[in-house]
């Protein structure tokens, strides 16, 4: 003779989803688990040297870059990104001398990497950035900021854990001119 419990199939729906219920949350926090265990924070430091294709002129800048950036995972980075300018640039415009610099940039990134190796990594990265530009004349001083939209690739090497060296190059669209960046950083895992 059949027990009440399995005759009714209600009852067995239940059990079933209280049963199946239980080992996917116990499946989805293991799996939960196993991705924060990857999460890892890094920061970075180094040089930055930037060509600046304007409307109507150009300037080269050098740059003092830092990064921080958030691991998810193997392959997926969130970094920010801040260049501080170093050098001036002395242009000639409409007959006057100009110096301009470049006073910042910041940006933000999704990062894809792609390990080809135990200690070398290729990357692309995508996002968003905004660049302030100085110029000085006699009685005349303007600092314009630019916002756009910036992409690129990179590589990292392992030096000694947690150090590596990477190499970025990454060209900004920005509303009046296009900027191309490239960056050599020595970083660390945190």
């Amino acid at each position: 003779m059949r027990s009440k419990v399995m005759r009714s199939p209600s009852i067995l729906a239940g059990l079933a989803l209280v049963t199946f219920g239980s080992s996917a949350i116990a499946g989805s926090s293991a799996a939960a688990q196993s991705v924060t265990d990857n999460y890892d924070a890094y920061l970075e430091a180094g040089y930055s040297w930037a060509e600046i294709n304007g409307r109507t002129n150009d300037a080269e800048f050098g740059g003092v870059v830092a990064r921080l950036g958030l691991n998810f995972g193997q392959f997926l980075a969130l970094e920010g990104e801040s260049v501080l300018g170093l050098d001036d640039e002395e242009d000639v415009i409409a007959g006057r001398e100009v110096v301009v610099s470049q006073e910042y940039s910041l940006a933000g990134f999704l990062r894809i990497s792609y390990p080809i190796s135990e200690r070398l990594s290729v990357h692309a990265r995508l996002g968003g950035a905004t660049v302030a530009l100085k110029a000085e004349a006699v009685g005349f001083e303007e600092t314009e900021n630019e916002e756009g939209f910036a992409y690129g690739i990179g590589a990292s090497v392992a030096v000694l854990d947690p150090f590596y060296l990477r190499a970025d190059y990454v060209r900004y669209d920005i509303e009046d001119s296009d900027t191309d960046q490239y960056t050599l950083t020595l970083g660390a895992k945190l």
